[in-house]
């Protein structure tokens, strides 16, 4: 069997669905059987890197914008997916969108649909586009994947896709799921990030829908009690002004640090390290933090 990945999200400092595809691909590459392939297909100005992935594993990259190429399939339904890959027998969409293909089964991947279910707090980027073609790829495609009961129930309500249509697959912590001693990782986030002390770690892009005002008003009730630093591990979304906002007015505003994007390793740790995970979102699909 030929299996197709759309391997656009896999970017250098990869976030949720990036995450989500590459551990998905490290996973299933090893159990290849000799008649089986996997290959990737990537749009966007710039390439995934697969080099952990083994010489098992083709790719193919479209050096334009991904809007671009999602408007083309849009007006002329070309070219094919599956012919950009020389032909495979199940296409595998993972970012909500579903191109048109020759032959193909096509699977489609929707991990949440916090663009309706709250829209107000999602990019209007998101919102406008994804609000009225996801329900037309998801009951397009031959099956539909999502990544925990409550997105599945989103799904199968706001979108009509018939309930057998929809599986959930879990997503696990991938390399995550090495510890790191505590007292390793204390010292790495002393060293790495200059954080000392008891840690209260949020881990997420930072954007409206994760409550992080809401976080930080509470960290300052207790602050006064109590010795941790809030540590605000992840990029910088979008509408940011009100959460940079809340951080910058926040009592005790010298106790809360971001340290933006952080690597896997560097990512561990800070979980070893932490005494307090907080996760406070208002919408989560799953929520693999």
């Amino acid at each position: 069997m030929r299996i197709g990945f759309d391997t656009s999200a896999m970017t250098a400092r990869r976030s949720g669905i990036g995450n989500y595809v590459a551990n998905l691909l490290h996973e299933m590459v090893p159990l290849l059987d000799g008649g089986d392939e996997i290959s990737g297909l990537s749009i966007g100005r710039r390439a995934p890197t697969y080099e952990y992935l083994g010489q098992r594993f083709a790719s193919r990259h479209i050096p334009i914008p991904t809007r671009v190429m999602y408007r083309i399939w849009d007006l002329i339904g070309w070219p094919a997916a599956d012919g950009l890959l020389g032909g495979v027998d199940v296409y595998h969409a993972t970012n909500f969108f579903l191109p048109p293909v020759r032959r193909a089964r096509r699977i489609l991947s929707i991990p949440d649909a916090s663009f309706s279910v709250v829209p107000e707090l999602c990019s209007p980027k998101i919102v406008g586009p994804f609000s009225s073609s996801v329900a037309k790829f998801a009951n397009q495609a031959d099956a539909v994947l999502t990544i925990s009961e409550a997105s599945k129930r989103d799904i199968v309500e706001r979108f009509g896709v018939a309930q057998e249509k929809v599986r959930v697959t879990y997503p696990g912590p991938g390399v995550l799921s090495e510890p790191v001693d505590e007292r390793d990782a204390v010292e790495i986030v002393a060293e790495n990030f200059n954080v000392r002390g008891p840690i209260v770690l949020f881990v997420s892009t930072l954007e409206p829908r994760k409550n992080i005002p809401g976080l930080v008003r509470a960290f300052d009730e207790v602050a006064d009690t109590h010795p941790h630093t809030l540590v605000l591990a992840g990029q910088l979304g979008w509408n940011t002004d009100p959460i940079l906002d809340a951080i910058t007015g926040a009592r005790h505003s010298d106790r809360i640090k971001r340290v933006g994007f952080v690597a896997d390793n560097d990512l561990a740790a800070l979980y070893a390290a932490a005494e307090v995970f907080v996760f406070p979102s208002f919408d989560e699909g799953f929520g693999l933090p």
